[in-house]
């Protein structure tokens, strides 16, 4: 055919591309605007001889004008491909029957019309849908027009309606082309409507997703609000309190998750067509569910983890601030801390209180060491426990670490001295060590969970004898108060007083009545019933040199309202700030049964406000809450006022 377009309308040959480029997607030989197919349409469908004259299988589209004889063309090189080339009969082309309307199952315009006069409709449209649902199409590789043909189907339906009814049929020739598998409903009878898909399964992963990440933001929340400067106290608690409740509501929305994405088959209502399930949504969203598995997992399991990622897996890893420090320190038992993160959070915490040189927090052991800077105040026990609970947990001071004396035989010269020092220094729990080769004794620092047999083997192992020689050192964290039981004979009191001012404290030496010593030591005052056992003098001594009360409080490990009250009522702020005006001793009633009878004390928790002269002025048995014991120890205060 001889194109003489340019000598009909020759000025419109340098007019561009737009009218070319608009008649390209007609059929050169009628006019009718074809419909573009896939490459996989052309080479399943047109005969080889066809397709190796065209040179090419993609940028073709379909004809289905009934009267042409040109089933596919293309635009760009002009080449055709006739009806007669093609394997398949098209049914748009068709006047004799069978016509094909459906090529994957098979149907024809015939059966459509042979069920609609017994029935007034067909189901053959209900019966492609099906198929489809279950992935059997293959439209682009058998149906001519390379698309679904439900259009087509319900269009022969219709008319075959119209027929019956005996009036005409008007219907737009594009809606045979809009109809597709995957979108029922388009070009249905006005009686019937589509069901939108719902993506329910999309929002419970969604669901599950946010509530694993609020289960653990217990951890990760302190973290980041600390990242950007800001305040986490009493986030970590918050939120712990609910991870139980969010981490259940993960688990049922992820459940559901999965049954919707796998299990669940969409239903319809009479009169409704259901969309085909499109499989790249369905593929979507399988990815998608695993994904949200994988990061409610990382999230739900989060607190277990954090501290490897952090390097808090180590109990003794560094702190994350460092300071000059004095050697003097104080431990926390820590309550509350759900995963490491709570050790870094409340580690920044105590590191930030003014006069601290820096923290150490380990989560595994439940523990919190503060060191104070050199040449600042340092902070009060209630302004670190205050600190503590502002973070959300509670605290309860614990012993100070404990310098024994070990007696070392077989030292034979300095060298092997300092490399018996090297490898206690280098003993888990060991803050200190040093090794004197003039009087063959080392002196050793632990941390109070420390045991005193790992460093006796390391010097058994080094070829020497050890001997913890009788020293003991105990320190009251609250009061400043040292109880120091020695041998006769070493180490003397001035070495222990040396000790002392080196660390950059004051020492005043006190001793019971009766026993040798400075003259200058004030007389102890006595009982009426016998004398008052030195640990009590002690206090009572402070007390009278303080001008305040003493409270003595007996008390036992095994004791269940004893440790109540340690670590409720005595730890309450206001309590710690009461107790300031008093001298506070803790006597274990196993350690010291003889201070227990020499007060009478029949049961425990058993606590005696006394006189700096001995005499009780208040007592309190059994559990007490914060707002009796301030009550009673304000009294007291009250009634004691004017006797200094």
């Amino acid at each position: 055919m001889v194109d003489t377009t340019n000598e009909k309308n020759g000025e419109y040959c340098d007019a561009g591309v737009k009218a070319a480029t608009k008649a390209s997607a007609q059929c050169p030989a009628c006019g009718i605007k074809g419909k573009t197919v896939k490459s996989i349409t052309i080479e399943s469908l047109v005969v080889e001889e066809a397709r190796n004259r065209a040179g090419r299988s993609d940028g073709f589209r379909f004809c289905a004008e009934p009267s042409c004889e040109v089933a596919y063309f293309h635009p760009e090189t002009g080449a055709q491909i006739s009806e007669s080339e093609v394997r398949v009969r098209i049914g748009q082309k068709e006047t004799q029957a069978p016509r094909p309307v459906c090529y994957c199952f098979e149907h024809t315009v015939e059966e459509i019309a042979a069920e609609v006069v017994a029935t007034g409709t067909s189901k053959v449209a209900d019966d492609i849908t099906a198929k489809c649902r279950q992935g059997l199409d293959r439209c682009e590789e058998t149906n001519p027009q390379g698309s679904c043909c439900l259009g087509n189907v319900r269009l022969a339906m219709k008319e075959a309606q119209e027929r019956a009814k005996s009036e005409p049929v008007t219907v737009a020739a594009a809606s045979s082309e809009a109809e597709s598998c995957c979108a029922v409903g388009s070009a249905e009878a006005p009686a019937a409507r589509a069901r939108r898909p719902r993506n329910t399964g999309l929002w419970a992963t969604t669901g599950a997703v946010v509530s694993a990440i609020l289960s653990s933001a217990c951890c990760w929340l302190p973290l980041l609000l600390i990242a950007f400067g800001a305040s986490a106290a009493g986030v970590a608690g918050f939120f712990e309190a609910y991870r139980p409740l969010l981490l259940g509501a993960t688990g049922l929305l992820l459940a559901g998750g999965f049954y919707l994405v796998y299990f669940r088959k969409e239903k319809c209502e009479p009169g409704e067509a259901c969309a085909v399930p499109n499989p790249r949504l369905q593929r979507f969203n399988k990815i998608m569910l695993w994904v949200a598995t994988a990061v409610v997992l990382a999230f739900a399991l989060f607190p277990d983890y954090v501290g490897y990622l952090l390097g808090n897996g180590d109990p003794h890893a560094p702190p994350l601030t460092a300071a000059p420090a004095t050697g003097e320190s104080r431990v926390f038992r820590i309550d509350g801390m759900t995963c490491a993160a709570c050790a870094v959070t409340l580690r920044e915490q105590l590191g930030s209180v003014p006069g601290v040189a820096r923290a150490e927090v380990s989560f595994e052991r439940k523990t919190a060491r503060v060191f104070f800077a050199a040449g600042e105040e340092a902070p009060s026990a209630a302004s670190l426990l205050g600190t503590i609970q502002q973070g959300g947990y509670s605290g309860t001071p614990v012993a100070s670490s404990r310098t024994v004396q070990i007696g070392v035989s077989g030292l034979t010269c300095a060298g092997r001295a300092s490399g018996l020092e090297a490898r206690l220094r280098g003993l888990a729990g060991v803050e200190a060590a040093r090794v004197d080769y003039e009087s063959s004794r080392a002196t050793v620092t632990v941390t109070p969970d420390a045991s005193l047999d790992a460093v006796l083997q390391a010097i058994a192992e080094q070829g020497f004898g050890g001997k913890v020689e009788q020293t003991k050192v105990e320190m009251d964290l609250e009061r400043d108060l040292f109880t120091v039981t020695a041998a006769k004979d070493r180490p003397a009191e001035a070495e222990m007083i040396a000790a002392i001012d080196r660390r950059g404290f004051k020492a005043t030496v006190q001793r019971p009545r009766g026993e040798s010593g400075s003259t200058s030591e004030p007389a102890r005052p006595e009982a009426a019933s016998g004398a008052m056992s030195p640990l009590v003098l002690t206090a009572l001594d402070r007390a009278r040199r303080e001008g305040k009360l003493v409270l003595v409080d007996f008390y036992a490990d095994w004791c269940l309202p004893c440790m109540h009250m340690l670590k409720e009522t005595y730890q309450d702020p206001q309590v710690v700030s009461e107790l300031e005006h008093f001298v506070f001793l803790k006597v274990d009633t196993d350690d010291n049964p003889d201070v227990s009878r020499r007060f009478g004390v029949a049961g425990i928790p058993d606590a005696r406000v006394l006189k700096a002269d001995g005499t009780e002025v208040a007592r309190f048995v059994g559990f007490k809450r914060t707002d009796e014991v301030l009550g009673i120890l304000r009294a007291a205060r009250g009634a004691s006022r004017g006797i200094w």
